[in-house]
């Protein structure tokens, strides 16, 4: 059984079945120092603290660097549950070790237990960069912080950014169950149902007993109508329930039916902005984010797109012109990427330093 096993298994969010795979793999390699963290994490979930401060005595004495310092630091939270002793351990552990993404991602668990989510969000963000910088974002890990940003982004109502940062921890693991659970509501939101139906399924296949206790033991589609009831009680307590089983009935095999597609409903419209948003990340030699927009780099390598969230005038997506430090905003285009003429623009983003952007850990993605 290997590390990687181990670690799919824990980012299923079944902790204790990783216990077994770590366990299994340290009994080859007794002093790796990853099946040791990993299976440190696994035991504290499930309430074994003992065995979790074993685990982390044994990492701190097989490693060096800002490996040690980052198992220190564990080490501290998980003995004394003092808080404020974690955070200097986390700080001292950044001071000493400003390029490590490892570094950054513990400073920024430290902020989001003391429930400041903006520093929290600003250290992973850091750490993200740093790993894509140092072609470290194959680690089991990495998932986890798209996560929290993804979460962070979704609380702000930015539903496309956080889309990305979910979609960037199921690429980076595909058996991350909570990413998935989340892009399924995400794409409900935005009236994608059938992605939303396949994430739905896959984390139903990674975790059954997680799935069902979020979906609150529903089918996909019993789940659909009883969040369009809850939201039609909301919005309107006299609506028909009729309504409402239109909008479960667009997940059918799309043909039949015209669930709630007619009298002027832009899911149409929406579902031709997301095929070629989702056709240009696919061709695109590098994908980049930029304070949350994600910005995709045409096939020709000439532009870059990015999507327009305001919508403001047809518009669907900004195309900014490739140059070799900067993106440069050019125009305004429609979902056929043609550009619409006299839109007033914005002056937000006319400029984007690629220096200040983040890689994307994406399987299609070339990296610059």
């Amino acid at each position: 059984m290997s590390f990687a096993a181990g670690a799919a298994t824990f980012n299923s969010c079944n902790k204790a079945g990783s216990i077994v795979q770590f366990t299994e793999h340290l009994r080859k390699f007794p002093h790796d120092y990853n099946s040791l963290i990993w299976r440190s994490k696994a035991h504290s979930i499930v309430g074994n603290r003992q065995l979790a401060l074993y685990d982390l005595q044994h990492a701190i004495s097989v490693s060096s660097g800002v490996k040690r310092d980052v198992a220190e630091g564990e080490f501290v939270l998980l003995s004394t549950r003092n808080l404020e002793q974690f955070g200097c351990y986390t700080r001292r552990t950044v001071d000493r070790f400003k390029n490590e993404w490892r570094a950054w991602e513990q400073l920024g668990n430290y902020h989001s237990f003391k429930r400041e989510e903006e520093n929290a969000t600003h250290c992973w963000e850091t750490s993200l960069s740093l790993a894509t910088k140092n072609h470290e974002t194959k680690d089991p890990g990495i998932c986890w912080i798209d996560y929290q940003i993804g979460k962070y982004r979704l609380k702000k109502g930015e539903i496309e950014a956080a889309k990305s940062y979910f979609s960037d921890a199921v690429e980076s693991c595909e058996t991350h169950t909570v990413s998935h659970i989340q892009l399924c509501e995400c794409n409900i939101q935005q009236g994608n149902l059938l992605e939303a139906k396949e994430h739905f399924q896959i984390a139903s296949k990674l975790n059954p007993e997680l799935s069902s206790s979020h979906f609150e033991n529903n089918s996909f589609d019993e789940y659909l109508l009883q969040k369009s009831v809850k939201s039609l009680s909301l919005e309107r307590p006299l609506a028909s329930r009729s309504r409402v089983k239109d909008v479960a009935g667009k997940t059918g095999s799309g043909s039949g039916g015209g669930g709630t597609r007619g009298g002027g409903d832009s899911s149409d419209d929406d579902e031709d902005v997301n095929a070629v948003w989702t056709r240009l990340r696919n061709e695109a030699p590098c994908i980049k984010r930029y304070r949350g927009n994600t910005y995709a780099q045409s096939k020709c390598g000439k532009f870059w797109y990015s999507k327009d969230t305001a919508g403001h005038g047809g518009a669907q997506f900004k195309r900014y012109d490739n140059t070799r430090s900067e993106l440069r905003f050019k125009d305004s285009v429609d979902v056929k990427l043609k550009p619409l003429l006299g839109k007033h623009e914005s002056r937000e983003n006319q400029v984007i330093e690629k220096s200040g952007m983040v890689g994307v850990n994406r399987k299609k993605a070339i990296r610059n």
